[in-house]
């Protein structure tokens, strides 16, 4: 599951002051995940060690403004709540070397039964926080990033993946449809 994380101009405060998210520095987040090294974990609530993993990060790419993180998130409703837009990334952690970190969802912790895979982090990051609604919310930006998921996933022509996202995401859809009236 492709998911947006992070859109040029956005700015992290960090100890070593602040990084503004400028197309290189997208490139150099990009470069720099490894995640033989460290596969960052998808997360809701603090990003603690002794927290559950509900999803790990495969890779990163940059498409347009966007860095968007390729994410095999491993709890089905979470998931779908993703894919739903029920819940968004609310902050994405990198290290001083840019690499990332974690990506924090919204909401609160679901109910799990058994046992999930934990993580471990180092000391000493910078995080994108996002104001409520700024990367995800509106009806618009949920059925691009469907959209996207959709060309990445099976190469198909930006006007194939909107036309499939519209039949995956009907509710969505008809949502962005009715603020394109309304404009």
């Amino acid at each position: 599951m492709w998911l947006p994380i992070l859109k040029k101009g956005q700015v992290a405060s960090g100890r070593n002051g602040a990084v503004h998210a400028d197309d290189s520095t997208l490139t150099v987040m990009v470069s720099r995940y490894d995640p033989t090294h460290h596969e960052a974990p998808v997360v809701i609530g603090a990003a603690r060690d002794v927290d559950p993993a509900y999803g790990w990060v495969k890779s990163l790419a940059k498409r347009g403004d966007y860095l968007l993180a390729d994410v095999n998130v491993i709890y089905k409703p979470v998931a779908d709540e993703l894919r739903h837009g029920q819940r968004r990334i609310s902050k994405v952690g990198f290290y001083p070397d840019m690499s990332l970190r974690h990506i924090k969802l919204s909401g609160n912790k679901p109910q799990i039964e058994g046992d999930m895979t934990r993580f471990t982090q180092g000391s000493g990051y910078m995080a994108f926080d996002f104001e409520e609604g700024e990367l995800r919310d509106d009806p618009g930006s949920l059925l691009q990033c469907k959209t996207m998921e959709i060309c990445l996933d099976r190469g198909c022509s930006f006007g194939e993946a909107f036309h499939i996202a519209c039949l995956e995401i009907p509710d969505i859809a008809e949502a962005y449809a009715q603020t394109i009236r309304r404009s």
